[in-house]
């Protein structure tokens, strides 16, 4: 879901992905700085069932299974995210990267790290150079590689037509014309 407030400065768009069963869920905050976007928001990794839901003491004879190597994408909210911005139908910009969230407790959501989406890039590529919409889409993909636990965020934002500074003349110095 994405919210546009056309005529206005600020773009401040809100998705938000969940799911009411145990499947991982994913909400982002998408804000317009003047034409650069920033992604902000948390995510959850739904428990596996061969693991440990919570953290147990150290002194339980089940500690080592939250341990077991299986077990830390969940332990450690390990997930890999891509962002696509797509301008026109075609992609503009791509990247991936990993996030471990909640360090050792599972319980709590997991943080999405500040993320940017700079227009200086979008409109500077060789398909976009000018001003327009651009599509974004945020993908959380799940470490256990589950069929439908995998969550896409979607939103739009317009970058303004960047000038081209004037070309540069080469200095000839004194005298020289």
């Amino acid at each position: 879901m994405s919210l546009c407030l056309p005529g206005t400065a600020l773009l401040f768009a809100v998705a938000w992905v969940g799911s009411a069963s145990a499947g991982n869920s994913m909400r982002v905050h998408a804000t317009n700085l003047h034409g650069n976007v920033l992604l902000v928001g948390r995510y959850h990794i739904a428990n596996p069932p061969y693991c440990l839901a919570k953290k147990p003491s150290y002194s339980a004879a089940n500690y080592q299974k939250w341990l077991s190597k299986p077990c830390v994408p969940y332990t450690l909210q390990h997930a890999d995210f891509s962002v696509v911005v797509r301008y026109g139908g075609r992609t503009v910009f791509s990247d991936s990267f990993p996030i471990d969230g909640a360090y050792g407790n599972p319980l709590q959501n997991a943080t999405f790290t500040p993320y940017y989406l700079y227009c200086g890039l979008m409109t500077n590529h060789r398909i976009a150079g000018r001003k327009g919409t651009y599509r974004w889409t945020l993908r959380m993909i799940d470490p256990y590689d589950r069929p439908g636990y995998g969550l896409a965020l979607h939103g739009t934002f317009t970058c303004r037509q960047v000038a081209k500074p004037p070309p540069s003349r080469p200095h000839r110095g004194p005298g020289l014309t």
